[in-house]
């Protein structure tokens, strides 16, 4: 929906009626609500049944002969669980809040702001916004980033474009690690502490801590993230190179002795053994601190586009200083590494849409690492067709990765009642050993319902 502010030419011209008449306001926004449910009660300590629900309000506001624009975007989130006991949560916050300023070929931007680098969706580039696995991948990732203050600058000339992005202090990607269904290490707190364990086990288990890093997270200059983005054409492909000089968004654990070491083992494999093993080495103290490390590194790339046939193909190279790691033993370690990607998608007649990316990584200096091999091979792909001459769609999203045989497949239907109103019911399988990434949730398989409703 949109909005004029304008002054009547029936009275007298007022300084008030003046600001009005160079005002314009456009606002929308979207209502959503979703019922997961899980597909087999594995355990009595699963979130059986899940709720989430947003309300999201975009509002944009210019100055009628003026190059500035103000984008404000707010959103409430709430969301609840139903299992052993019933949880709930609610957040309203600012998602979106900057302003623009476009004069000639130069455009600055400042605020709260979402900014996508990269031509491939698991881009290693785009980086510039931590994004929020409360509900792990259950969302898209454009839906699970999170913005942050930066300031942006771009020069538009006739043969290329150049891009700067600089955040004044670094801020991480939103990681569960105990009490979810979609927690890192799900329940085992709870789990120990409410059946039969020794108490000097339920002691100790309760007493691992997870600490931030206070230094990296302090809102400080010294910790800035900066880069710069070249795009250019040469004939039919459309490239980019890029720098970027950023802290790794994700953390990874950080023993703070070598005890610590065996504090990870069993928390990402909790198994009788590890935990004999742990009681064994009788941790305390700083044993049971581990630390959410994001080392800073250089991240160097470049990507290109061009349209072939009927298909529109892409590539990604970037290579990474410093990303973080565990070892086999589960120790921290850090090692270079180099990303690769190609991709390709299809638009056909009858609503088809079809995308297919191939992702490559190789961790440099490879030394034997905990759920990491030194070469990683794995395929994303999207299919989404029209049903019912448009009223409805299925789409079909997944991912398999080669080297570790790990696995996620999310099928959607989506009825579109009207262009206002949606309703969609979906699937969400995973698999794979414990060790990997989508193997970790491999019995949190779910059925879920969707409404949608757009003003």
């Amino acid at each position: 929906m949109a909005f004029a502010l304008s002054a009547a030419a029936s009275h007298p011209i007022t300084a008030q009626d003046a600001l009005e008449g160079a005002v314009s306001w456009s606002s929308s926004g979207e209502l959503e609500f979703r019922v997961f449910q899980d597909t087999v009660e594995d355990t009595e300590y699963e979130d059986h049944r899940q709720y989430f629900s947003r309300a999201l309000w975009e509002n944009e506001v210019r100055l009628e002969g003026s190059p500035l624009r103000v984008q404000i975007n707010a959103e409430a989130v709430g969301e609840a669980w139903s299992g052993d006991e019933s949880r709930e949560d609610a957040d309203v916050f600012l998602h979106e809040a900057y302003a623009s300023y476009v004069k000639g070929a130069h455009a600055f931007t400042v605020g709260r702001q979402v900014v996508t680098w990269g031509r491939i969706e698991r881009s290693r580039l785009d980086v510039w916004n931590p994004q929020s696995y409360r509900w792990f991948v259950l969302f898209d990732k454009q839906r699970r980033k999170r913005a942050v203050l930066m300031s942006r600058y771009e020069y538009i000339a006739p043969r290329f474009d150049l891009e700067f992005v600089w955040m004044p202090w670094f801020e991480p990607s939103q990681l569960l690690y105990f009490g979810s269904d979609w927690a890192l290490f799900d329940h085992t707190k709870k789990i120990i502490r409410e059946e039969g364990y020794p108490p000097a086990v339920k002691s100790l288990v309760n007493a691992i801590e997870i600490r931030a890093d206070p230094e990296r997270e302090k809102h400080a200059l010294t910790n800035s993230q900066g880069g710069a983005r070249l795009r250019s054409r040469a004939g039919d492909i459309d490239y980019a190179l890029y720098y970027l000089n950023v802290a790794q968004n994700l953390g990874v654990l950080q023993e703070s002795t070598p005890k610590g070491n065996l504090v990870k083992q069993f928390l990402y494999l909790p198994s009788a053994g590890n935990l004999n093993r742990l009681l064994a080495a009788a941790p305390a103290g700083d044993d049971l601190i581990l630390r959410k490390e994001h080392p800073r590194m250089h991240l160097i790339g470049a990507d290109a586009e061009t349209v072939w046939g009927v298909s529109s193909v892409r590539a990604e190279l970037a290579y990474a200083t410093k990303m973080a790691y565990l070892r086999e033993d589960f120790s921290y370690a850090i090692h270079d590494t180099l990303f690769g990607a190609c991709g390709a998608d299809y638009t056909g007649s009858g609503g088809l849409y079809l995308n297919i990316d191939f992702l490559y990584r190789q961790i440099l200096g490879y030394r034997e690492l905990f759920a990491d091999e030194e070469y990683t091979f794995q395929v994303d792909g999207t299919l989404r067709k029209d049903l019912w001459r448009g009223s409805a769609e299925f789409v079909l999203d997944g991912s398999f990765n080669f080297s570790r045989h790990d696995w996620m497949i999310n099928p959607v239907v989506t009825w579109k009642a009207n262009p206002s109103f949606h309703v969609s019911a979906g699937m969400v399988f995973f698999g794979g050993d414990l060790t990997t990434l989508f193997g970790r949730f491999d019995q949190k398989d779910l059925v879920y319902v969707r409404t949608q409703y757009f003003f």
